[in-house]
C-alpha cells in the first residue's frame, strides 16, 4: 500500500509530511485492513487499531479524527484502483473480434475476483454506506464509470443483444450484478443451492448478466 496517487487524502486525514509520519499513517491503514480480514468494521474501536498498529494513540489523532476516516481513505484507494482496473478491461482495443459473450464472461470473472479480493475493506465500506448518505455519494461516481465503462463495450455490440432497450439493458445488467455480490458480501448466503466457490459464481454472474441482456442461444457461448 502507498499513500502516493490519493487526491482525496487530506479530506480525511492530516497530510504527512515527513517519512517517518508518512510510515506511521500506512501502518494504520495496514492495520485496519487486517482487523476488518478478522471482524466487522462495527467490532472494531481506535485502540484496536492502535494496538495492532503498535503506535500510539496519540500518534493516531495526530493523524485521523476517528475510524471512520481511516475507512474513508481506505474506500478512496479501493475505488481508484476499480476505477483503473475497469478503464483497462473496457479498453475497445482488449476486444477487437471478440462476442458479446466473451465480454460478459470477462466481466463476471473480474468482478467477482475484485470482490473476492477486497472483500473485507468492500464489506465494511458497503456497510457503512447503506447508513451514511454522505459516504455512498461519495462512492457512487466509481460505480457510474464502471456501469459506463460496462455499457460502452456492450453498445459496440448492440447487434448481439436480443433487448430492444440496449442502453437501458446494460445498466439492469451491471446493478443486477453488483447488487447480487454486495449483498452476499453483506449478509452473506441465505439459501442452499447458492454456488459453492468462485469458479460456479462467475459462471453465475456470467447467466445472470447474459439474461438480462437476453444474448440469443447461439451467442452465449465465450469466444
Amino acid at each position: 500500500m502507498s499513500l502516493q496517487g490519493t487526491d482525496q487524502l487530506s479530506s480525511w486525514a492530516r497530510q504527512p509530511r515527513q517519512a517517518r509520519s508518512q510510515e506511521t499513517m500506512l501502518r494504520f491503514l495496514e492495520a485496519t485492513e487486517e482487523l476488518l480480514a478478522e471482524r466487522s468494521f462495527d467490532q472494531l474501536s481506535v485502540a484496536d487499531i492502535v494496538e495492532r498498529a503498535g503506535r500510539t494513540v496519540g500518534s493516531f489523532y495526530a493523524r485521523f479524527e476517528d475510524k471512520y476516516a481511516v475507512l474513508h481513505i481506505l474506500a478512496d484507494r479501493i475505488d481508484e484502483e476499480i476505477c483503473s482496473v475497469i478503464a483497462d478491461f473496457a479498453d475497445p482495443r482488449r476486444w477487437e473480434g471478440r462476442s458479446l459473450a466473451a465480454v460478459v464472461r470477462g466481466f463476471a470473472e473480474l468482478t467477482v475476483q475484485w470482490y473476492r479480493t477486497t472483500g473485507p475493506v468492500f464489506q465494511a465500506a458497503t456497510a457503512y454506506a447503506a447508513s451514511n448518505p454522505s459516504f455512498r455519494d461519495q462512492r457512487v461516481p466509481t460505480f457510474r464509470f464502471c456501469a459506463d465503462c460496462f455499457k460502452r463495450l456492450v453498445l459496440l455490440r448492440v447487434e448481439e443483444l436480443g433487448h430492444p432497450e440496449p442502453e437501458r439493458a446494460a445498466d439492469l445488467a451491471f446493478e443486477a450484478l453488483i447488487g447480487v455480490l454486495d449483498h452476499r458480501l453483506v449478509f452473506g448466503e441465505f439459501t442452499a443451492t447458492t454456488a459453492s466457490n468462485d469458479a460456479q459464481l462467475v459462471d453465475e454472474m456470467e447467466e445472470l448478466v447474459s439474461g438480462v441482456l437476453r444474448i440469443p442461444a447461439r451467442n452465449t457461448a465465450s469466444t
